[in-house]
């Protein structure tokens, strides 16, 4: 199993570090993939990938507005690890974090999903 080779909070000792943001599957997940991949050549530090969902009543309106067009399109949490899986490169070297609403992972098995994240090289 491939393992992430630098820890997030590492990138912040050497430097100030620029976090790129994207909701995953908008417009639609190849998209998203190709984002993906392209972030590292335009000297991005940490990748930093919203997974929609229902309740975002922290985020201003264009987040909510992408979370619903995700939400709509059939995006969830499983759909952008496979994403990130399945990606034409494995980004050992660059953080992935993922920023969700909690409550579902609560529902459900948490060690299961920290198991996935890690399978899935997420940071």
């Amino acid at each position: 199993m491939k393992t992430r080779t630098v820890p997030v909070f590492s990138v912040f000792k050497k430097s100030k570090a620029l976090v790129m943001f994207f909701v995953g599957g908008v417009p639609d997940l190849k998209s998203s993939a190709e984002i993906l991949e392209k972030l590292p050549g335009l000297g991005c530090d940490i990748v930093k990938i919203g997974v929609p969902f229902s309740d975002p009543l922290a985020d201003g309106s264009v987040i909510r507005s992408a979370y619903q067009e995700g939400l709509e399109k059939g995006v969830m949490l499983a759909k952008i690890l496979n994403m990130i899986k399945n990606s034409g490169k494995m980004f050992l070297d660059l953080p992935i974090c993922l920023k969700f609403s909690a409550t579902p992972i609560f529902f459900k098995n948490f060690s299961s999903f920290v198991k996935k994240c890690k399978n899935n090289v997420i940071s």
